[in-house]
């Protein structure tokens, strides 16, 4: 079964930008982007990402620590 491709850009500041996260978008079915410190559990992209995904996705994400 081949499942959806989802992007997951966060940044930690509001005055931070997502564009050098941009090119996860590529191809991505759903993208959630969020700015918020991964110091603090307020995360709701995060969140509806969790809660959107099924098995058989695929997510992306700039980097390991741009998830958790």
């Amino acid at each position: 079964m081949n499942g959806q491709t989802i992007a997951y850009l966060r940044v930690s500041t509001i005055d931070q930008k997502l564009d050098r996260q941009e090119a996860l978008k590529q191809g991505a079915d759903k993208v959630f982007e969020e700015k918020a410190s991964a110091a603090t559990r307020d995360r709701p992209q995060l969140e509806a990402m969790l809660g959107h995904v099924r098995e058989g996705d695929h997510i992306k994400v700039w980097s390991i620590d741009r998830l958790a």
